[in-house]
């Protein structure tokens, strides 16, 4: 076997091959394995622009799927204890200590999304990767940032962002801030599910982001993630992270137009593809007035500013095939 193949066939036994069978393994959709060619590729492509977060997600795809390899190296006679958790009223998963990746990958983004700790296996996994845990010590400081090679769960997240948001989709997750709280009811009911998703920025088509409504999400998710108000993020700094998520090139332009088309976010109007009217309607509606109200203190100034630089057209650089870091995976997977 080629160094060529044993990298793919590698790659194919760590995502599984029934993940399409599986309501919340939507691997198989990213990663397209249908061409088994490009998988290797793909897989070491996961970059993204979103240096905000003192991380690259490439990286920490690379991390994460190292760990998974050298723990399940280990695997030894009478491992193969399955645990069962509550998804939904109506959908329950298993998963096992030694099993596929994207089961490990769909749990912990589940765990981030819910923000709930299935004991049981919560521990089981965190030692598996090797988890960074924010309690005592261990918490970040405001200001602060952790070492980019820091596991956490929402780097995972924002590592597979369109697997955060088929998830979400999928699940009956409550909203980390109700859509109705920012906005008027009559604008929140007609607009699907996924677009209120947390890493939904950076899964738009490049020319279709709805960057005024994405801010003000984002500026009301920044006021409960921080409740002391010297702690919250500057404005003008929320628009400089929400711009750097929406450039991100972890998922290819064809895959984030596909994937709003299927939740119903993006539709087609002859030849070309638009944001379905509620979603144009929404973020036409984001206004000075609206952002004062959700982050009172601020002067008309700024909200001037911040307004401005939301207007600006997204850029996004081309999808990264570097043939070196390609080499470095396959050298790493063998290894």
């Amino acid at each position: 076997m080629t160094t060529d193949d044993n990298a793919r066939s590698q790659a194919v036994h760590l995502i599984g091959n029934d993940a399409g069978e599986d309501l919340l393994s939507v691997l198989t959709e990213f990663f397209d394995p249908a061409n088994q060619e490009r998988l290797m590729k793909k897989m070491e492509n996961l970059h993204e622009i979103m240096q905000y977060q003192g991380f690259d997600p490439k990286t920490m795809a690379k991390i994460l799927i190292s760990k998974h390899l050298s723990f399940n190296a280990k695997k030894g006679e009478g491992d193969q204890t399955e645990i069962e958790y509550q998804v939904s009223k109506d959908v329950k998963k298993k998963w096992n200590m030694y099993g596929p990746f994207h089961d490990d990958l769909c749990f912990l983004i589940y765990t981030f999304l819910t923000g709930s700790t299935v004991k049981n296996i919560l521990e089981h996994i965190i030692t598996k990767y090797s988890i960074h845990k924010a309690t005592g010590a261990n918490k970040r400081k405001a200001g602060t940032s952790l070492d980019p090679k820091v596991v956490t769960l929402s780097r995972i997240s924002a590592a597979f962002p369109t697997i955060t948001v088929s998830i979400f989709n999928d699940s009956e997750i409550r909203y980390r801030v109700p859509p109705s709280t920012i906005f008027e009811s009559e604008l929140v009911d007609p607009i699907p599910r996924a677009f209120w998703s947390p890493m939904m920025a950076s899964v738009f088509p490049k020319d279709l982001i709805p960057l005024k409504a994405l801010y003000a999400m984002a500026l009301a998710t920044d006021n409960v993630l921080h409740e002391k108000i010297a702690e919250r993020t500057p404005v003008m700094k929320l628009v400089h992270y929400l711009l750097a998520s929406c450039k991100s090139t972890v998922v290819p332009e064809r895959i984030k137009l596909a994937k709003c088309l299927e939740w119903k976010i993006v539709e087609k109007k002859g030849t070309t593809s638009v944001l379905v009217e509620p979603i144009t309607i929404l973020n036409n509606s984001v206004d000075a007035d609206l952002l004062k109200k959700i982050r009172p203190g601020i002067t008309s100034a700024q909200w001037v500013e911040v307004l401005g630089a939301l207007q600006a057209k997204v850029t996004v650089a081309a999808h990264p095939m570097q043939r070196e870091a390609i080499t470095d995976s396959r050298r790493e997977f063998k290894e």
